[in-house]
């Protein structure tokens, strides 16, 4: 078992994990709107939500670098068909 294929397992539990993370974000900020939570609170929860979003973006390239990087081409291009 190639480095390459645990990268791209951890990749996509990476992936799946964010979108259920983004999934309630989005609920909490509909339930936050329906409670008219203050201009500021508004503002901790975008600027957490944008912090948490740039740092899965950097990771992301992190690993698309060391997939491009990886010699052993083959195996990633094997085991991710």
């Amino acid at each position: 078992m190639s480095v390459g294929w645990d990268v791209q397992v951890g990749l996509r539990c990476f992936t799946e994990d964010h979108n259920s993370w983004h999934g309630s974000v989005v609920e909490s900020r509909n339930q936050l709107q329906l409670l008219l939570v203050s201009v500021l609170a508004g503002r901790c929860l975008l600027q957490c939500e944008l912090a948490s979003i740039a740092s899965y973006h950097v990771a992301i390239q992190q690993t698309m670098w060391w997939l491009q990087s990886e010699p052993d081409h083959n195996s990633v291009h094997r085991l991710t068909k």
